[in-house]
């Protein structure tokens, strides 16, 4: 009750569930069959599974009764950030397992598994090499498995990666009469008569599909174009086509939220500098950060808890990491900038050659105005929910 009082404001605004909410309840609770959610981004994909699944193993004292499988280490960390409060109101226990989890977390699940484990595919390939007798221990009466952000498996090495590992886990634990349920979150789907398929190949147990009746949104688009002059020079109007792409970066994002997302961590460090550079030019704050898997963990934190906060404008120049259902809150559009679409072999989209423009760049000073880099054409597409681009 401490709890509900202190966040009376939070469950103020839950008027009722969402569709995908309610539908998804009964099959869960059954723990009988295999449950595929497909909603759009911010639908309450989370909740429908969670809410169900904590409320079936909330008595359940020993072994991990939930095993959450998500693509991104990022993603682990903001699920574990919004399920704490939750399963703090159950006594439920939830340990985040990837490469900067901290040990002591990983040394408390050994010696007392419960609860809820976040992990990798690769970490949960390491824990079945190295680790099998404590798997069969702590996954002994494991209730579900939970694959996040599925569509990004469908149809990929690692997605075959991935079912492969769920077929030994079945086998180690011997659940194969009846399986462990499987349940998968994506995003909106196409061809959802095959995707469970991707779930479970020999279809031992029935599969419910659950999408949204009420999944409607209006999305605005914007595609420019941009071609690198003959001749290069920064003080007449044949400036690099990247510099004018960054150009209009920033008058675009500037004062707002947006992600920017490129297709290259070199690209991204490139085009986050030259943004911080304009701040600088016209003495404002810079609002402009890089997000990629080199940075240090903490930087990538710094700047995801910044974007939840929606308290600062800020823009984040980042790979597929920020793509992946990661609760950054509210942004006023996202824009793709030279990189390929979601689940589209990238052998359809030619990728554009950019690392000799962020070298020109770097070293724009040292050479002559006039000199020009290698032949380019930039391309940048801009979504958004409601508002303008200018």
């Amino acid at each position: 009750m401490d709890y509900i009082a202190e966040n009376r404001s939070t469950f103020a605004r839950w008027a009722d569930l969402r569709d995908i909410q309610k539908q998804a309840i009964r099959p869960i609770l059954s723990g009988t069959q295999d449950v595929i959610i497909s909603a759009s981004t911010a639908s309450g994909k989370t909740e429908a599974f969670f809410l169900p699944a904590c409320s079936a193993i909330a008595d359940k004292d020993e072994g991990f009764g939930i095993l959450y499988i998500s693509p991104l280490k990022a993603l682990i960390n903001d699920q574990y950030r919004r399920l704490e409060s939750l399963c703090d109101l159950l006594d439920m226990k939830v340990t985040p397992w990837h490469g900067d989890s901290p040990k002591s977390k990983k040394r408390a699940a050994k010696k007392d598994p419960s609860g809820i484990l976040l992990i990798t595919p690769e970490s949960l390939e390491s824990l079945l090499i190295r680790e099998s007798g404590w798997i069969r221990r702590a996954f002994l009466s494991l209730n579900y498995i939970v694959v996040d952000e599925f569509h990004a498996f469908i149809g990929t090495e690692r997605g075959h990666h991935l079912l492969s590992l769920l077929n030994r886990l079945d086998s180690l634990l011997d659940r194969k009469d009846p399986p462990i349920s499987r349940i998968a979150l994506s995003a909106t789907l196409g061809d959802l008569e095959n995707t469970p398929k991707s779930l479970r190949q020999n279809a031992a147990v029935p599969c419910t599909i659950i999408t949204s009746k009420n999944d409607q949104s209006t999305l605005k688009m914007q595609v420019r174009g941009y071609i690198q002059p003959l001749k290069i020079n920064l003080d007449d109007l044949n400036k690099p086509a990247e510099y004018q792409i960054c150009e209009d970066l920033y008058k675009i994002c500037r004062g707002g939220s947006h992600l920017i997302f490129a297709n290259s961590r070199q690209r991204i460090e490139g085009i986050a500098a030259q943004l911080s550079d304009f701040c600088e030019q016209n003495i404002v704050p810079n609002k402009f950060f890089p997000h990629h898997g080199s940075l240090a963990k903490e930087l990538r934190e710094e700047l995801e808890t910044r974007l939840q906060k929606e308290t600062l404008p800020t823009t984040a120049i980042c790979t597929m990491t920020l793509e992946l259902g990661i609760d950054i809150g509210k942004v006023d559009c996202s824009t793709s900038y030279s990189t390929s679409l979601s689940n589209q072999p990238s052998s359809k989209i030619r990728p554009f050659r950019s690392p000799q423009y962020i070298s020109y760049f770097k070293n724009a000073r040292r050479r002559k105005r006039s000199e020009s880099p290698p032949a380019y054409a930039g391309g940048l597409i801009t979504r958004i929910k409601s508002g303008k681009i200018y």
